[in-house]
């Protein structure tokens, strides 16, 4: 289960947030399905299957900058 999805031709941006993840939980903090997003000075932690997960293409911008995953 994602704490956030950006589905195809969606736009996100996070800055400055916390996604805290569940350790019994089979979680994901940010899943990204051939859309846009910028996570930028966050932090995404405690999540069994992964902080950041993304399907893109070229046609797809994504920026991750100075987080803590």
């Amino acid at each position: 289960m994602p704490s956030v999805v950006v589905n195809e031709g969606g736009e996100f941006i996070m800055n400055k947030c916390e996604l805290k993840g569940h350790k019994s939980h089979e979680t994901i903090g940010v899943l990204v399905k051939k859309g846009d997003a910028m996570i930028k000075d966050s932090r995404i932690h405690n999540h069994i299957l992964g902080g950041i997960h993304a399907w893109i293409t070229n046609k797809n911008n994504l920026k991750i900058m100075t987080n803590k995953i």
